[in-house]
C-alpha cells in the first residue's frame, strides 16, 4: 500500500506531497529528503553509465528502508524526482507493479504541468493529478483515503446521490466528519 507519494523539484523541494491521514506528515517529509541522498547517488552512476540521455533509466527502483517503508524512486529526463513510500510488511507488490505507478504518476504530472495557468515551481493543485494519486493509495488502502467533504464518494458512506440524505444517515449514525460541509437535517 502506497503510504506516500511525493514529487520533488529539481533544487530539491517538495511540489507535493500526500500522506495517509492520521500519520505524522512531519516523519514522512523526513523520510523523502533521507531518500534524496539514494536518489543523487543513483542518478550519478545512472549517468556514467549511459552513453546517451535516451538509454538513461528514469525508474530507480527500490532505494532503501526506513521505519518498516520501502522507498523507491523515479527520476524524469528534467530531473523531477518521484519517490513512493509503500509499506514494507505488504510483500504483494511487485516492482513492475511500481514501475507501473511511475508511468502514471509521471503522466498525469505532464498533464498537470502543461496546463496554461500552471507557474513552473509551484505546487501541483491538479484535481486530475490529485485522482491519480488517490487512486494508488486507495487501491491499496481504501479505509485511508478519504476526502471528508465527498459523502457520496466514500466507500464507507452509503451511495446516494443527495448530499443532504447521505449527511442525515451519518448524523443518525453520530459519523458526521467534522469538516464535512453537508447540511445536517434535525432528526424527527
Amino acid at each position: 500500500m502506497a503510504v506516500c507519494v511525493a514529487v520533488l523539484a529539481r533544487q530539491n523541494y517538495p511540489l507535493y506531497m500526500r500522506t495517509i491521514p492520521n500519520e505524522n506528515t512531519l516523519k514522512f517529509h523526513f523520510i523523502v529528503h533521507s531518500s534524496l541522498d539514494v536518489i543523487e547517488e543513483r542518478m550519478v552512476a545512472v549517468s556514467r553509465s549511459a552513453t546517451e540521455a535516451s538509454n538513461r533509466e528514469t525508474y530507480l527502483g527500490y532505494l532503501l528502508t526506513i521505519q518498516d517503508f520501502n522507498v523507491y524512486g523515479y527520476v524524469t529526463n528534467c530531473q523531477v524526482k518521484f519517490v513512493i513510500l509503500m509499506d514494507s510488511s505488504n510483500l504483494s507488490i511487485k516492482d513492475h507493479d511500481i514501475l507501473s505507478m511511475f508511468k502514471k504518476l509521471h503522466n498525469a504530472y505532464g498533464e498537470a504541468v502543461s496546463n496554461p495557468f500552471y507557474n513552473n515551481g509551484e505546487t501541483i493543485k491538479s484535481a486530475a493529478f490529485e485522482k491519480v494519486v488517490g487512486n494508488f493509495m486507495l487501491s491499496h488502502h481504501h479505509q485511508y483515503v478519504t476526502a471528508p467533504s465527498d459523502v457520496n464518494n466514500h466507500p464507507a458512506y452509503p451511495s446516494q446521490t443527495n448530499n443532504t440524505t447521505a449527511a442525515a444517515h451519518l448524523h443518525q449514525q453520530n459519523q458526521v466528519p467534522s469538516s464535512s460541509p453537508a447540511t445536517v437535517i434535525a432528526q424527527p
